[in-house]
């Protein structure tokens, strides 16, 4: 993990030197698991840890989040030992909803849109 907020890091300072209006967008994120954790460490090998060296969290790293949602994989369930799928538009709709509610929630948690300005979201990749 502290590899990949290096990366963000260093693509940060880069682009911002030669672009100041240009947006640092992490990899397409499917997981509010794998946002929580960016957002909780720095690059510092050492457990990222923030420290002189490594003052920033993650998130200081990026200016909008790219989300990745698979609707289909939510729009069935699990009943007496069986799939039952429940695939109609407005299930589809209401997983996506849900999953970018969870995602502002992570964001929300560690301080953005109060502390720290909210970040914008794109779409870089759905199915149905």
């Amino acid at each position: 993990m502290y590899h990949y907020i290096r990366l963000l890091r260093i693509a940060y300072t880069v682009i911002k030197k030669y672009d100041p209006k240009g947006y640092i967008i992490p990899g397409g994120l499917g997981y509010q698991s794998f946002l929580d954790v960016i957002l909780r460490h720095t690059d510092n090998p050492n457990g990222g840890k923030v420290s002189g060296e490594f003052p920033l969290r993650g998130g200081a790293y990026f200016d909008t989040l790219s989300m990745h949602n698979y609707p289909q994989y939510g729009t069935r369930y699990y009943a007496n030992g069986q799939w039952i799928p429940d695939r109609h538009s407005d299930k589809a709709v209401s997983v996506f909803l849900e999953s970018h509610e969870s995602f502002a929630a992570v964001l929300a948690k560690h301080g953005y849109g109060t502390k720290f300005s909210a970040k914008p979201y794109i779409i870089t990749e759905m199915n149905r």
